[in-house]
């Protein structure tokens, strides 16, 4: 029998803080009234709620390496591995489409891209790439990759816009979107046919991906744990000092996934993940058990608390004010009353994501892992 694949506590700590903050940023009791803390920058610029998805992705990139290593320690060959990969990445853009699934059945604006999709996307390159054992390679990849994707950003030309254009309607990611899905991308994009997960972009958060493969590799390593956590803070701190300074030539763009936003925020990834290491190493005097339990189920969670999300926004009751969502009734019921606008908004998404905690504490109680 295969060996029981050995959990890493610190890797499950920021998983589950990251999918915590990724429920929260997507599940807002009033998307008219979002607060501040959590609200993505409108082009330029970083706040909290824009480091979610990198986390996830380098997490992501992380968990690739500790996985391959433990199924070629069990005797598994290249081929299963990377049928298992290509498995796994084409489940992983299914769900996103899933999620993408309009409750009407109306598919003549349905969204094509989105976050599960760029996380298969990226899995599938990152995962098959890593199956060479070259860390070489895959540092030069990580470089080549966000470079490769700015030349194309600022030298091909857009029709009607000419080369160069970073700004919302003439970059060449809204371009390329477009040509692709047409009026299929996100709603509330900053101009019609551009897409935040896009196509072209997804070149750059492939480099993300491998960072935390690599950063994967160190913390793999056969030195102590406090060294490894200190090497691996020591490289954030660098990482995210070359990216301050690329953003005097290139915007911090989350939404461009620019090479800056690839460097600074691969960089505090690093860091949190080296905090990671040093919070589980306090076991004995600090309980992460929500978090972990969490990171244990995090691809699983994140789908069933979004599908609950679309539900609740999609099924109609009847309210004191007349026929309103599910959703609507229970936030102007259970919220508004008592603390009003972008602060009841938060506390709508805390909620809600604290519940999806409890659910994911009631899986691992029961010993139970949704593997996706």
């Amino acid at each position: 029998m295969k060996p029981h694949k050995e959990r890493l506590r610190y890797l499950d700590l920021f998983r589950g803080i990251t999918i915590f903050g990724m429920i929260v940023v997507n599940q807002q009791g009033d998307w008219g009234h979002v607060h501040p803390a959590i609200r993505h920058a409108a082009w330029n610029g970083l706040t909290p709620a824009d480091l979610v998805f990198p986390f996830f992705l380098f997490i992501a990139g992380v968990s690739v390496f500790f996985s391959q290593e433990a199924r070629f320690s069990w005797g598994d060959t290249t081929l299963p591995i990377a049928l298992r990969i290509i498995r796994r990445g084409l489940l992983l853009i299914a769900l996103g489409m899933f999620l993408n699934l309009p409750l009407d059945m109306d598919f003549s604006s349905m969204r094509i891209p989105g976050v599960l999709q760029r996380i298969g996307l990226c899995y599938l390159v990152v995962a098959l790439v890593a199956l060479g054992r070259r860390p070489v390679l895959e540092t030069a990849l990580c470089i080549v990759l966000p470079a490769l994707y700015w030349i194309l950003m600022l030298s091909v030309a857009v029709p009607g816009f000419g080369s160069g254009r970073l700004d919302p309607p003439g970059n060449l990611g809204r371009y390329v979107d477009s040509a692709l899905f047409g009026l299929h991308t996100y709603r509330h994009a900053p101009v019609p046919g551009f897409d935040p997960e896009g196509a072209l972009s997804t070149i750059s958060a492939a480099a993300t991906m491998l960072l935390g493969l690599l950063s994967g590799r160190w913390l793999g390593s056969a030195s102590s744990m406090g060294r490894r956590a200190g090497g691996l803070a020591a490289a954030g701190v660098l990482i995210l000092a070359v990216g301050l300074i690329l953003t005097v030539w290139i915007p911090l763009n989350k939404n461009l996934w620019s090479p800056s936003y690839v460097a600074v925020t691969g960089g505090l990834a690093q860091m949190t993940m080296a905090l990671s290491v040093l919070a589980t190493e306090m076991q004995n005097r600090v309980s992460w058990g929500p978090f972990e339990s969490l990171g244990r189920n995090s691809i699983a969670i994140y789908v069933l608390s979004s599908v609950a999300g679309i539900c609740t926004a999609g099924i109609v009751v009847h309210g004191p004010s007349g026929a309103v969502s599910l959703k609507q009734l229970l936030y102007s019921s259970l919220f508004l009353p008592w603390i009003g606008g972008a602060a009841a908004s938060l506390l709508y998404s805390l909620i809600w994501a604290c519940l999806w905690t409890a659910a994911a504490m009631a899986l691992r109680w029961r010993g139970l892992f949704i593997k996706l």
